[in-house]
């Protein structure tokens, strides 16, 4: 009776100055000296430097400006663009602007801008009619648009903007200069172009009440929605005042 042994594959470490490293096969003995590393291991970390003050503003400055340029325009072209597409100066006014300036109509969200000046009946600033003058032209030469469609009186040429409120315009394109050669005559002065807003399949309703110096009290009520193909916009506007605001009349001199 005869007994074959054969030794098992094994691995046996010892710690020590040196690391042995000793394995067997077929009574075959390898043996491996491994030096140990004395030196500790340490990693190396790479921060960036902080963000300066001064370099968090200029990011925030470019982010204005680039959503500025892509600001969606249809004035300058007619047609679908962008304010960085435009050759011409154009301004644009958001509903969120609208909102923070407390503009409750189209001529107060217009008063903040260079250039254009909203006339109207002396001392009056409700039901009173007024008119837009950009760069020195008269109201008959400046075209109101809504939604790109002219809505100018055809008598007077004008338009009353102190009559249509904010509640549901989206932004206000002005295209300030000559803008004959798209609109034709009545564009001599500038363009005025109000966007409205687009129902959504959403229903919602928005109500407002506003109070202000010389008995000024308004309260607005709109719902706006979609079904399929038909959208909806209902609203009612209710503004009181007193109407005596504060005016002078120049003096003139007639003595001869």
């Amino acid at each position: 009776m005869s007994t074959n042994l054969i030794a098992k594959l094994g691995i046996q470490i010892v710690a020590s100055s040196v690391t042995l490293g000793m394995c067997c096969e077929n009574h075959k003995v390898i043996a491996a000296e491994i030096p140990r590393h004395e030196e500790p291991v340490t990693e190396k970390i790479t921060q960036n430097p902080p963000i300066s003050t001064e370099e968090k503003e200029a990011d925030i400055e470019i982010n204005v400006i680039e959503k500025l340029l892509n600001e969606p325009v249809f004035s300058p072209f007619r047609q679908e663009g962008t304010v960085k597409d435009s050759t011409r100066p154009i301004y644009v006014i958001t509903g969120e602007e609208m909102e923070a300036q407390g503009a409750r109509t189209v001529r107060e969200a217009l008063k903040f801008l260079p250039g254009i000046l909203g006339d109207g009946t002396v001392g009056t600033e409700v039901n009173a009619l007024s008119g837009q003058l950009i760069r020195g032209s008269n109201t008959g030469q400046v075209l109101i648009l809504l939604d790109g469609r002219p809505i100018n009186n055809a008598g007077s040429g004008g338009f009353d903007l102190s009559e249509f409120t904010t509640n549901n315009i989206q932004r206000i394109e002005v295209l300030p200069g000559g803008g004959s050669t798209l609109y034709g005559s009545d564009a001599i002065g500038g363009v005025i172009n109000i966007i409205t807003r687009r129902p959504t399949e959403k229903i919602t309703t928005e109500a407002k009440v506003n109070i202000g110096a010389y008995g000024l009290n308004q309260q607005s009520i709109q719902n706006s929605g979609k079904k399929g193909d038909v959208s909806w916009v209902v609203g009612y506007n209710r503004t009181q005042t007193k109407n005596n605001y504060p005016f002078s009349i120049p003096e003139a001199n007639f003595s001869g």
